[in-house]
């Protein structure tokens, strides 16, 4: 899926197959309107986006200048995947993976690795991992932001396990 004008949120629907239990996702060339954070959210077995705290999250991030943190969710969150915050017109990337989007048994775990640069030139690396709280079938990913999305590719495949 590919983000060439300005828009909330990217739907990426009815994307996984029976075929594989694991899928990796990778977006490049990420690029918001102002100063946001990247984030997903899964669309269920009926179409609905799934925006009810049902995900658990933790990252940790260096940067460049030697800074390093964690963040840790003890509480249930509305979204999957915190990637990193995006300055205005700086590109970002991701790649991650998720697990048994489809099972009805298991819960949807993730995980990846996200960069950019910030407008002072220094570089992000950030990890995040995490899952989704019900083990509900998903059939999709939302992706979506605080501001617009002006440019963005997505890329899913399916992983032989």
């Amino acid at each position: 899926a590919t983000v060439s004008s300005s828009v909330s949120s990217l739907n990426m629907d009815n994307i996984f197959t029976s075929d594989y239990d694991l899928y990796m996702i990778q977006a490049f060339n990420i690029t918001h309107a102002g100063n946001a954070q990247g984030n997903m959210r899964v669309i269920d077995s009926s179409g609905s986006l799934v925006t009810a705290s049902e995900y658990q999250t933790v990252r940790q991030y260096v940067n460049q200048a030697g800074n390093t943190g964690v963040t840790d969710s003890n509480a249930s969150q509305d979204r999957m995947i915190t990637q990193y915050d995006n300055d205005s017109g700086r590109q970002g990337s991701f790649w991650g993976f998720l697990s048994s989007p489809l099972s009805t048994s298991y819960v949807k775990h993730f995980y990846g690795e996200s960069g950019v640069t910030d407008s002072s030139n220094i570089r992000f690396t950030r990890f995040f991992a995490g899952y989704k709280t019900s083990g509900t079938a998903i059939r999709g990913l939302n992706y979506f932001s605080g501001t617009n999305v002006t440019n963005a590719e997505f890329r899913i495949y399916g992983v032989a396990t």
